[in-house]
């Protein structure tokens, strides 16, 4: 057990700590209401059933209907306090899961896998809750019946309490050795689990692909691997937590079957009445109920324990975001790179590049693919710090800023086009709050976006996933509609003669300028067919600027 993990997962319980009291009492209540039933059992049968007392009789019946409904309403009561209690909790635990990925660098994130990413927060976290809702709704209650009930028997007769108690030490013996065991395959599982589901992303993310490559057959091939392992996994953890709950049981029934044996000789030698050992065999049935719960609910304890550790290694990435500022400035769109230079490993990306941009310029940064252009423009967005060199917004060095602020002045529109699966409004404004129609109209006009009139739907059609009903052009004049809505003081282009011509280029260069006021043009290409008309331009070449 990672008990740092336990820790801090125990301190999301805090802001709920009196209601989760409550529930607890409600339900330690709810397991009292049963520990009277043996003695009620006993009195019926030694003392009202002999005497042909009718009227005792049916008192204790009603005392003990009176209790049973008592309890249920109380497990009830709790069950519902403490479910909201967790679920809060689990909420929280998702919330800081996902607020995670945002204090990480960028860095971190792109190294590691979307899948493995996705199921520490979705598929861990339900496995937490699970776990957790088993250790309130039968652990606990369970524990204080065990006790209590058996603190009755021990009164009750000592010699078949000494017996029952000694199957304990076979029980915690057992659960020991299969509960080791199936914790190895519960981690087993989720490794597979994620490897299936790692895969059915990628498929999902590169259909086109596969198909083009008429590759179906080699990914079935590879997917039935995937779920043929998965499968012998699941196989092998339902094995073994059908192994750790039988083992339990069945020494609970040994014990039981026991208790019969030896109460029997004892009422036969006269050592013990009929009532007392129907009496204490009600109570030992009443006690087996819950350690039997108990066993049967082992296996969701030991997945969210598993969970738990997993989901906390991610919660504890000491891995933070470059920089760390908090200054927020309204920035004018002058930015300068000195002197910087930067590399992802030992080898360096960036080698000594300075540049300027000016708010109403046009600067254009061509290259050969693998120059460093996306890098250089990684850096400017704050999404990594240089091992050299620094860069500064209206003469402010970055690590003095809040890069949050400073990127919603900024707008991108990246290579390789991001789009929501929603509305054409939702992508256009997504990020942004107060925007009009009149907003999204100019943003449209101004990426000569006119296709939108014609969609079914107008500003309401919905482009599918990622925009797959749309065009790459008209996926490329929705992202750079969504990044000149809000008048940017920095406007990257990033390769836009992928999807558009160098006509629609310079004519959405041309709208560009007609923003007030007019921000800092940053185009990135490969294409020198496109730098007529532009301010500046720099070269790069091998990470280094070989002419401006």
């Amino acid at each position: 057990m990672n008990w740092g993990a336990f820790r801090r997962y125990i301190a999301l319980y805090r802001p709920s700590r009196g209601r989760l009291a409550w529930g607890v009492l409600l339900s330690i209540l709810n397991a009292l209401t049963l520990i009277p039933i043996p003695i009620f059992v006993r009195r019926a049968i030694d003392e009202a059933i002999p005497a042909r007392d009718i009227n005792l009789l049916l008192t204790i019946g009603a005392m003990i209907l009176g209790l049973t409904l008592v309890g249920a309403g109380l497990s009830l009561w709790g069950g519902y306090v403490t479910a909201a209690v967790v679920r809060d909790a689990i909420k929280r635990l998702r919330q800081d899961a996902v607020e995670k990925l945002f204090l990480v660098s960028r860095r971190f994130v792109t190294s590691q896998e979307p899948s493995v990413l996705h199921d520490q927060i979705v598929q861990e976290s339900g496995r937490i809750d699970r776990g957790t809702k088993a250790v309130f709704d039968t652990y606990l209650p369970g524990f204080v019946i065990v006790i209590g009930i058996g603190a009755v028997l021990v009164q009750m007769n000592p010699v078949l309490a000494a017996i029952t108690l000694g199957f304990g030490p076979a029980i915690m013996i057992s659960g020991r050795f299969l509960g080791r065991a199936l914790r190895s395959r519960v981690r087993h599982q989720h490794r597979m689990f994620e490897r299936f589901s790692r895969d059915v992303l990628r498929i999902l993310r590169t259909m086109d692909l596969i198909r083009t490559h008429g590759a179906e057959e080699i990914e079935m091939e590879g997917i039935a691997v995937r779920a043929a392992e998965l499968e012998e996994a699941g196989v092998q953890q339902s094995v073994w937590n059908k192994a750790y709950s039988l083992s339990q049981t069945t020494l609970l029934a040994l014990a039981g079957a026991t208790v019969l044996i030896v109460g029997g000789i004892f009422v036969a030698q006269e050592r013990l009445s009929l009532g007392d050992l129907i009496s204490f065999y009600a109570g030992f049935a009443l006690m087996r109920g819950p350690l039997g719960g108990i066993a049967v609910r082992v296996p969701a304890v030991i997945e969210g324990v598993t969970s738990l550790t997993h989901l906390d290694a991610l919660l504890t990435e000491v891995d933070a975001r470059p920089y760390q500022g908090s200054r927020a400035i309204d920035f004018t769109g002058h930015l300068r790179v000195v002197d910087v230079t930067f590399g992802y490993g030992d080898e360096p990306v960036l080698e000594g590049v300075s540049l300027e941009l000016r708010p109403g310029s046009v600067t254009a940064i061509t290259g050969p693919n693998g120059s460093g252009k996306s890098t250089l423009v990684s850096l400017m967005l704050g999404f990594y710090r240089p091992t050299r060199g620094e860069l500064l917004a209206d003469s402010i060095p970055y690590p003095e800023l809040d890069m949050i602020s400073l990127r919603k002045t900024m707008g991108v529109v990246p290579q390789h086009t991001v789009l929501l699966h929603a509305s054409v409004a939702e992508n256009i404004t997504y990020g942004r709050t107060g925007l009009t129609r009149d907003d999204i109209d100019r943003a449209l006009k101004i990426a000569e976006a006119s296709f939108v009139d014609d969609l079914p739907d107008g500003l309401d059609t919905d482009i599918g996933d990622e925009g797959v009903f749309l065009s790459g052009g008209q996926r490329q004049r929705l992202a750079i509609a969504r990044a000149v809505i809000h008048r940017p003081s920095i406007l990257v282009l990033d390769e836009p003669t992928n999807h558009l011509d160098r006509d629609a280029l310079h004519a959405v260069i041309n709208n560009i300028a007609t923003l007030q006021p007019r921000p800092a043009v940053l185009l990135i290409t490969h294409n020198p067919g496109v730098l007529s008309g532009v301010d500046a331009v720099i070269e790069l070449k091998d990470g280094r600027i070989v002419s401006s």
